[in-house]
């Protein structure tokens, strides 16, 4: 993490530090999300849309725009046209900073009066398949390498690995998911199942330390 740029470490032992998250850290962290939070969250029966139309020429707009959509967990649904289930104010103000021309950019709030139903547009505007492909890679994982438990209370290298292995599993599959309203979450959607896994999993590691 000090690698990274999120923390910093004062102390001149290692028994001595004390971490201190940084900046960086710090904006990182806003925008994680709490999963049962999310799926707790009732939705409004609203989609917040975003739509853009940045000229060709501004490749490093459209670039930046797209990830910060992508951050902010909001689905594709076609073209230049995203779509989240949540709202926030600090969503304009954060596109203001990208430099781009604010008339090329709309926030729509909107709700759905078509033939597409909430579950067609959720299948539309994110990939599950690939989500559910990544939760499913991460429970196998938790099947087939189940941690071992030292004896000593210290961490060996093989438990080094095993957390830095599981803990890159888990970000993959946390960093495409959008952590819909469980009104919106489809049947075969595995991120609960895996999440009470992972808690499983933790709490378990800590009895067997404590």
């Amino acid at each position: 993490m000090q690698n990274r740029g999120l923390i910093t470490l004062n102390g001149e032992k290692p028994a001595d530090w004390v971490p201190q998250i940084t900046k960086i850290g710090r904006n990182l962290a806003k925008n994680d999300i709490d999963p049962q939070v999310a799926w707790s969250s009732a939705w409004d029966g609203k989609w917040r849309i975003v739509s853009f139309d940045l000229p060709q020429d501004q490749p490093s707009q459209r670039y930046h725009l797209n990830l910060w959509l992508k951050q902010q967990r909001f689905g594709r649904l076609q073209g230049s046209l995203w779509i989240s289930h949540r709202f926030s104010q600090d969503w304009h103000q954060a596109v203001s900073q990208i430099d781009a021309n604010p008339h090329d950019v709309i926030f729509l709030d909107s709700a759905s009066i078509g033939k597409m139903n909430a579950e067609q547009i959720v299948e539309n505007a994110w990939d599950f398949k690939k989500i559910n492909a990544l939760y499913g890679d991460y429970l196998q994982f938790l099947k087939t390498n189940p941690p071992a438990h030292s004896g000593t209370g210290q961490m060996t290298e093989s438990q080094v690995n095993w957390f830095r292995s599981e803990h890159s599993l888990w970000r993959k599959a946390y960093a495409q998911d959008p952590f819909l309203s469980k009104e919106l979450l489809p049947s075969s959607y595995l991120g609960r199942r895996a999440f009470l896994a992972r808690q499983e999993m933790f709490k378990t590691k800590v009895t067997q330390r404590t």
